[in-house]
């Protein structure tokens, strides 16, 4: 009986939510009809008015406008919770960094020669590129920096305090690289700037840089019907690239990726 009215309940449950999905579906698509229709109206009179030549716009024109405005707005709002999801799915199955290390340098692997640059969010897990590397490539090399950029609410951060490292012996290494709003993190200067504070001199052609690509995958688990789950799953794949943003050389980089199921 108990498993019966869970798989009842699970059902009740997808029926509701693809209800919901529907009426958002239905209400999505009259808002950008809406919106298309309105917003050259609305834009050429609030021209004509400041031109002079017509008494503005529509107010009831102006009022559906701002009406669909809003909608856009509650969907980024709908895709930016989705997208915290992903990562507090991702941080929860992390393994801590600290402990990891000590195991890892009490048993190392096979060490190359060269410098590798593992981009994660935060300082405190275990980058997934790392796991995948050691997992099908079995090596460490002899230098392995974490690098975690931190944007925080300035305009702009000073190259002095722009550095923090955290040397966890055996040759790897914890850096924070913090930048203002109003700055574009690059990892170039990130670099010179490590050489200026350190003792480490980095060479673009023995240094790699290995990212997690995370490819969402969209199932029939109850939660959103299957097509908010691709729409969700495309605006992922299309989101603009960690190489770009941070300016890493692309003939530098290794992505290994992994699969998270909404």
């Amino acid at each position: 009986m108990g498993g019966e009215s869970s798989e009842l309940n699970q059902r009740s449950s997808a029926v509701n939510s693809a209800r919901r999905d529907l009426l958002t579906g239905g209400i999505t698509v009259a808002a950008i009809l809406l919106f298309v229709g309105t917003g050259g109206n609305v834009i050429s009179g609030t021209i004509d008015a400041i031109t002079g030549v017509g008494g503005g716009p529509n107010r009831t024109v102006a009022i559906m406008l701002l009406l669909n405005v809003a909608l856009i707005l509650f969907g980024w709002r709908r895709y930016s919770d989705l997208a915290r999801e992903v990562r507090e799915r991702t941080a929860a199955d992390g393994i801590p960094l600290g402990p990891f290390l000590q195991g890892l340098l009490a048993h190392p692997p096979h060490r190359v020669a060269g410098t590798a640059i593992y981009l994660t969010g935060g300082n405190s897990l275990v980058p997934v590129s790392l796991l995948h590397n050691l997992k099908h490539n079995r090596i460490l090399h002899e230098r392995t920096i974490f690098l975690t950029f931190r944007t925080v609410d300035v305009p702009y951060v000073e190259d002095s305090t722009r550095i923090e490292v955290k040397d966890h012996t055996g040759g790897l290494f914890s850096v924070v690289a913090t930048f203002g709003f109003n700055e574009t993190p690059d990892v170039k200067e990130v670099l010179h700037l490590l050489e200026e504070k350190t003792d480490m001199h980095f060479e673009l052609m023995d240094t790699s840089f290995f990212l997690a690509r995370e490819t969402v995958v969209p199932t029939k688990l109850p939660g959103m019907s299957i097509w908010r789950e691709r729409l969700f799953a495309w605006m992922h794949q299309n989101a603009a690239k960690p190489t770009d943003f941070f300016s890493i050389p692309a003939n530098r980089v290794v992505e290994l990726g992994t699969k998270i199921e909404i």
